[in-house]
Parts: structure tokens; sequence; C-alpha cells
């Protein structure tokens, strides 16, 4: 009997455990309550397509005009089959051409910047001989002291005063 005097707390505790278990389980909702809920959310989903759709209407005009220029637009454009050779033959010595005076603008901005700097390496020498040839107690020395102030360098100063007075 020891042995069943041990089990009635433990059969009472779990009695105890299962009542507040079943008490505080949230109650399972009916297959009732599953179909209304499913049923307005489909109802809803409804809804909203309606209104996409009644919104969706108003563009179909626009739609319209663009399927309509598209169309256009392809029957314009001339397949390649049916361009003639001697159309094609054009269309070639065109794109040659192009390509061709494309080919001489670069080598002509090429030539250009060459001779810009050879220019500005001729410039350079001869301010650096300018520079060495300055008095800087002469008027022109006191004066080109005050012009290269603005100046990163003196040489910077005096590129820019001959180029000046070159041009």
């Amino acid at each position: 009997m020891t042995h069943r005097a041990e089990n009635d707390p433990i059969d009472s505790v779990l009695a105890n455990l299962t009542n507040q278990y079943q008490k505080k389980s949230p109650s399972i909702p009916k297959k009732d309550e599953l179909s209304e809920d499913l049923l307005a959310d489909i109802e809803a989903k409804f809804q909203q397509k309606k209104s996409v759709n009644n919104v969706s209407n108003k563009p179909l005009a626009v739609d319209d005009a663009l399927a309509s220029l598209t169309q256009n637009l392809q029957r314009k454009v001339t397949p390649r089959e049916q361009i003639s050779s001697n159309d094609f033959e054009e269309i070639k010595r065109q794109e040659l051409e192009a390509h061709r005076k494309a080919k001489a603008e670069a080598k002509r901005k090429e030539e250009l910047a060459k001779a810009e700097a050879k220019k500005r390496e001729e410039l350079t020498k001869k301010a650096q001989i300018w520079l060495k040839n300055l008095n800087p107690n002469s008027d022109e020395g006191f004066w080109f002291s005050q012009f290269a102030m603005s100046y990163d360098s003196k040489l910077q100063a005096a590129i820019d005063y001959l180029n000046a007075l070159e041009n």
C-alpha cells in the first residue's frame, strides 16, 4: 500500500494539470468558423481584383494607341530581305564613309593635341630662359613678382605671361 499512497498525490497532481491544460488551451475554431473566415478572405481578394480591373480599364486606350503605333512602325521598317542590292550597297558605302570620317577626326584631334603639347613645351623653355634673364630689381622684375604671387610657381606665371604676349 505504500506504493499506492505515493501514487495518489501524483495522480491528483496529474489530474489537476490535465484540468488546467484543458481550461487554458485555446478553443479550436469550428469548421463553420474556418469556412466563414476563408470565404471572407476570398471575397476581399475578389473585391481588390475588381477595383484593380476598374482602374486598369482606363489605360486600355493608351495600350491600344501603343499597339497601333507599334504596328505602324513594323510596317514602315523594311526587312533586310526586301532591301535591293543597290540600296544595300549605298548603306554599306555610307557606313564606310562615316567610319572613315570618324577615323580622320580622331587622327586630327590627336595631331592637334601633339601640336598643343609641343607648343606648351616650347613656351615652357622660353619662359625658363626669360626668368633667367629677368632682373628682379628692374621695374619689369618688380611687376612680375607681384603678378606671380597669384600663381603656384613663377614658371607658371611666366608661361601665362609670355602666352598672353604672343596672342
